[in-house]
């Protein structure tokens, strides 16, 4: 009976959990470094679409920062300060505000919707981090006056002469500050669309990585091939040899008079390596419904390789023009080769073992029909080169489908983690319940914790009884031994399904950090970047002690990769002691089954959700 009261359950949670799924805001693409806020006014009161700066602890109390994205400050010079701590969404409570001397406060506030007049200067306030520095213009603290008023990020001191600007010399040699160690694609058997799939036991091991950037007027293309290449004076080029081809598709182009719309590619570029020189050559398609190529060129175009014993790079400098882009361009990138030369094979044939691996994966050939679902779209100020950003370990920064918050919540789900991994560590992720609203405490707790499957693994899975394991995650509670479990592993979907209960009027969680859940995972080898963990918003849920459901938020965290010395040690507390599963799951199961029951007609806490 325990048994199937707890799927039973699980099965309606689940349900229940879906009619709350609100959407994702959807990304945003905002540069954070030299991004200037328009501010309002100094001190005073918060509302509507308005950007303000805070200049006493007094002021931070009555500025109703409670919905607005807010850092503060520290003064390094007249006008320019240093961010203290990453931005934060909110502040329910202004007593933990409080300003020492020369220190601001920055506020952003915007009511969330599409057409909000300030909703993308809140989003770009949520990116602005500790050690930011903040530069204001037409702003006067002791006056408290504002003309034209702005307040300008810099994600590095504006005082520092030795700025060293991203460039890129096409040489072949790929050493150039453009090139961003953290941006290469990097394409397989694995990830690629194979020209001619391959035969029952038949591995092929052939790879590459590529980058794109741009200036004003250039799109840089680099391709890494990760082996020597093959090819002689007589066998080399597509089908001979190790070969690369770019295929080009930009939205609206037209060929012929009358004009017709392109439907398969508008032209593609081939580098063919050849030991006297390698051979590039540019081929416009005259068929724009079909797929006819002819000679072409690119005015300007520029290109140079280098190779070894396993390496093969190519360097490639083409104007926009040349492919009649202005704004951003479609691409298809294949490298094919055969795995060695046989020269009884008489040309044009191709050598028996030549195979090619295309990124991106498409329904369709470039040359049949062009997949703009499957493509390289590429939108040239994306990947524009900037100023060179030395960092040890660049941070990755996420956007996860959060959904909406909450307004006024009645928990908050806070998850950490180490700040660093190293692949194959285990690291434990820390789940604290924080921000308890109802005086009765909470009884019942859930939540959905989302995992990157590609870089971790769950070390607590799911057994053949009643995952009493995946119970014993929950490591702190009051009287820990009067809370239930009906939990499970959902592997498919990369998460952890966790509800916890109890009906003991006494064990109930009034104090913000009694109830802690504790959650291993075994980092993958081969790992590199940031892994994020995190449970949306939406897809939490809570009930007080009278079965009153209760709202409230859920949240994320993100471990950076560490080096050998870094300090993984977990950042949260937790409990020493395991639980024993010795309630009675019966009784749960009836009170959570109430409670779904009562879910509609009781008093419910504020839902709008503000982004």
């Amino acid at each position: 009976m325990k048994k199937f009261l707890s799927i039973f359950m699980s099965l309606i949670l689940i349900g229940t959990m879906s009619s709350f799924l609100i959407s994702a805001d959807e990304p945003t693409d905002i540069e954070i470094n030299g991004y200037a806020f328009d501010i309002d006014y100094v001190d005073g009161r918060i509302k509507g679409e308005d950007a303000v700066v805070i200049t006493t602890t007094a002021a931070a109390q009555t500025a109703n920062l409670t919905y607005a994205t807010y850092f503060i400050c520290e003064k390094v010079e007249d006008e320019l300060y240093k961010v203290k701590a990453d931005a934060k969404a909110g502040c329910a409570d202004p007593t933990v505000i409080s300003l020492g001397t020369d220190e601001i406060v920055v506020g952003i506030h915007s009511d969330g919707s599409e057409n909000a007049l300030n909703l993308e200067q809140k989003r770009a306030a949520a990116l602005v981090k500790k050690d930011m520095y903040i530069t204001l213009s037409g702003i006067d603290l002791v006056a408290k006056t504002v003309t034209e008023g702005k307040a300008t990020v810099s994600k590095t001191d504006p005082r520092d002469g030795d700025v060293v600007t991203e460039t890129i010399t096409v040489d072949g040699v790929l050493d150039d500050t453009g090139w961003s160690s953290s941006g290469w694609t990097h394409v397989d058997s694995t990830n690629s669309r194979i020209m001619f799939e391959l035969k029952e036991n038949e591995t092929r091991d052939e790879n590459y990585d590529f980058q794109m950037r741009t200036d004003d007027t250039n799109l840089y293309v680099a391709v890494k091939y990760n082996q020597a290449p093959v090819g002689n004076e007589t066998y080399f080029g597509n089908g001979n040899g190790s070969n690369i081809r770019l295929w080009v598709f930009v939205d609206g182009a037209t060929y012929g008079d009358p004009a017709v719309a392109y439907t398969t590619y508008n032209s593609f570029i081939n580098y063919a390596y050849k030991p006297s020189g390698d051979v590039c050559e540019v081929r416009v398609n005259t068929l724009p419904e079909g797929n006819k190529h002819e000679a072409g060129t690119i005015e300007g175009m520029t290109y140079d390789s280098t190779n070894g014993a396993d390496y093969w790079y190519v360097e490639m400098s083409i104007p926009f023009a040349g492919i009649g882009a202005t704004t951003g361009a479609h691409f298809y990138l294949s490298v094919s080769t055969p795995t060695s030369i046989d020269e009884t094979v008489v040309l044009p044939a191709a050598q028996p073992t030549n195979n090619s691996f295309n990124y991106g994966v498409s329904e369709t050939w470039p040359y049949h029909t062009w997949d703009t679902n499957g493509d390289i779209d590429v939108t040239f100020a994306d990947i524009k080169l900037g100023v060179v950003e030395e960092e040890e370990n660049p941070p990755v920064e996420f956007d996860p489908p959060m959904g909406d918050e909450v307004e006024n919540p009645g928990y908050s789900f806070e998850i950490s983690a180490p700040e660093s991994y190293l692949p194959g560590e285990t690291i434990n992720v820390t789940i604290t319940v924080n921000d308890i609203v109802p005086e009765s405490g909470l009884s019942f707790v859930s939540l959905k914790l989302y995992y990157d499957a590609d870089k971790v693994e769950p070390v607590v899975k799911n057994d053949d009884n009643e995952n009493e394991a995946i119970g014993q995650l929950l490591t702190t509670a009051p009287d820990l031994k009067k809370w239930e479990s009906v939990s499970k592993l959902e592997e498919d979907l990369h998460r952890y399904n966790l509800s916890y209960m109890t009906t003991t009027a006494s064990a109930t969680a009034k104090e913000d950090g009694s109830i802690v859940i504790t959650i291993p995972f075994k980092v993958k080898d081969g790992v590199s970047g940031a892994i994020l963990f995190h449970a949306p918003h939406a897809e939490t849920s809570a009930a007080d002690y009278d079965v009153e459901d209760v709202f409230g938020n859920g949240g994320y965290t993100t471990v950076a990769l560490g080096t050998e010395t870094s300090d993984t040690s977990d950042t949260s507390e937790t409990s020493s002691t395991p639980p024993e599963t010795t309630g009675d799951a019966g009784t749960i199961a009836i009170a959570i089954i109430a409670f779904i029951a009562l879910a509609g007609t009781a008093t419910v806490a504020s839902k709008k959700r503000s982004r």
